[in-house]
């Protein structure tokens, strides 16, 4: 059976730094958000980190992203497209981050410290990882 099609969208590769950048304001804005004990922005900085991250990786590798409306589509599109052996474990990392957001963006349930800081240690693996991939 062949894979299920994902809306994508061509990207020049010289353009994931744009991604990139936006990803490591969200990694930023995620552990100042922490240390002023914000913890839905610490998410909210962190679910967009990841999502900016994945788009500088396939960007960067294949010159594409996804535009799909699911925003976890972007990892079958990785999976597609970047051999690495660390590769599933990491996207697990972020697909754990990202099936928080509808919760986070739009649940009305306050966000603890602990649930806080167990993201940012998935969300610090995933960028620390692409960081790696695209050499920066």
């Amino acid at each position: 059976m062949a894979p299920r099609e994902i809306p994508t969208a061509a990207v020049s590769r010289v353009r994931y730094t744009n991604y990139w950048r936006n990803a490591t304001e969200c990694f930023e804005g995620m552990k100042d958000a922490a240390l002023a004990q914000r913890w839905h922005l610490t998410v909210l900085n962190g679910v967009h980190c990841v999502i900016a991250a994945a788009d500088a990786l396939l960007v960067y590798r294949v010159g594409l992203r996804s535009t799909s409306k699911n925003h976890l589509d972007v990892f079958a599109l990785l999976v597609r497209h970047v051999e690495d052996p660390e590769r599933d474990k990491m996207l697990h990392h972020g697909v754990a981050v990202l099936r928080q957001k509808t919760d986070v963006e739009y649940g009305a349930k306050p966000i603890s410290e602990s649930e806080a800081y167990q993201l940012m240690r998935q969300v610090e693996r995933f960028y620390e990882w692409v960081r790696a991939k695209i050499g920066q």
